[in-house]
């Protein structure tokens, strides 16, 4: 959990439109010490909106949150096919689990390799 200066420093930065300290400032939301699901889909959301790939991942770890699983498999994809690793573990998660998509074992060892 972020203390109040830290989320303040961020919040000045995302405000000028740092897309990193957008990610960042929506994922403190989504921790459970600071959850607050409007602002962290808002950060989250203006950080993708950007192309950032970390901001992607997160909006989709929003939606993942909210089991809204086919949304948080179409981000988590977009995420990884910039090359992001955390996305592709995502993916690999959401195919082991069948979580907004078929079971499918050799697709969630292929996303991760």
């Amino acid at each position: 959990m972020k203390g109040s200066e830290e989320i303040k420093s961020l919040a000045e930065k995302a405000e000028r439109g740092d897309a990193v300290a957008q990610y960042q400032l929506g994922s403190t939301f989504l921790d459970d010490g600071n959850r607050d699901l409007d602002k962290a889909e808002y950060w989250l959301e203006l950080s993708a909106k950007q192309g950032c790939p970390e901001g992607i991942n997160g909006l989709g770890h929003y939606h993942f949150v909210l089991e809204q699983y086919i949304e948080a498999f179409n981000l988590f994809k977009e995420a990884a096919d910039m090359g992001l690793a955390k996305a592709k573990y995502n993916l690999a998660y959401l195919y082991e689990q069948g979580l907004g998509v078929e079971q499918d074992d050799a697709k969630s060892f292929g996303s991760v390799s």
